[in-house]
């Protein structure tokens, strides 16, 4: 216990209906929990929503896929993503949703969102890079990385802001501020909480070892991934989830993922496109 009296599961038994997972995320579980489920079924689930239905359609019609003719209904887009995708899609959409209207007045929530965003987009090219059998998984992972760091500030932002105050300048980042202070990090928290919404391992592993790739263990290439994403997208600064200094790609985590250093830079213009264009669809809204 901390001096302040704060745990990660304090924080999450005070959040409220935050704190439940989205209504449409436990309704498409249901079908894909079924054996029998099929891509009409996910559509009718999503459809039910027409606000995100809206979004997966204009998200499956952008340059996040760049398919040649438009898809024009959700069941076309279930059937040509696949059930898996369009579930990571529609869980990652649904998130934004949930926490889109909640305030921090120590935290900009559309630039947390565009960082969020940007993580998610290179981490899908890294994995589409690598051949990995489901890229929406990893664009999933980017949009959710930092979820317990928006929960800090939504729920001890005046705590998160005086320690800021005083560690002004200091050579620590965000995280280690965090870690020192209260003993565990926004990592911890957002790791907690997609556990208990039941979300899969590959998930809350990822995230929990985001900062720490090489302690994972089950899912040590998902957190490696996922590390080398969000450190990037801190270095070209593409939004923003509070963090005051560019973290350090860890060498291992980078050699892990086998990928050409030389292609990092057309990496990093790929998700540029995709995120200008992701952002609006997801963001819009909000603005």
């Amino acid at each position: 216990m901390n001096e302040h009296g704060i745990t990660a599961e304090s924080i999450l038994e005070n959040l409220g209906d935050l704190g439940s997972p989205p209504m449409i995320y436990h309704q498409i579980q249901e079908i894909m929990a079924s054996s029998s489920a099929s891509a009409i079924d996910i559509s009718q689930v999503i459809s039910t929503d027409a606000s995100l239905s809206a979004r997966l359609l204009r998200m499956a019609n952008s340059a996040l896929y760049g398919f040649p003719g438009k898809i024009e209904d959700i069941n076309r887009a279930v059937t040509i993503i696949g059930t898996r995708q369009i579930n990571d899609l529609a869980t990652a959409t649904a998130v934004i949703d949930q926490f889109s209207e909640v305030n921090s007045e120590h935290l900009d929530i559309l630039e947390f969102w565009s960082h969020s965003i940007a993580v998610g987009c290179l981490s899908r090219t890294f994995a589409q890079e690598r051949r990995e059998a489901n890229a929406e998984h990893f664009f999933l992972l980017g949009i959710l990385h930092d979820i317990g760091r928006l929960i800090l500030f939504i729920q001890e932002g005046e705590i998160i802001q005086n320690i800021l105050d005083v560690l002004k300048g200091r050579p620590l980042s965000l995280t280690d501020i965090e870690h020192a202070v209260l003993g565990f990090t926004h990592a911890d928290i957002g790791s907690l909480l997609l556990n208990d919404w039941g979300l899969p391992n590959s998930v809350h592993e990822a995230i929990a070892s985001h900062h720490t790739p090489l302690a994972a263990t089950s899912f040590q290439l998902d957190a490696c991934l996922l590390h080398c994403a969000d450190a990037t997208i801190n270095a070209i600064q593409i939004g923003s989830s509070g963090e005051n200094l560019v973290p350090r790609i860890a060498p291992d985590a980078w050699e892990k993922l086998s990928l050409p250093t030389e292609k990092l830079s057309n990496f990093i213009k790929k998700t540029e496109t995709e995120h200008t264009q992701i952002a609006e669809l997801l963001l819009g809204d909000l603005s």
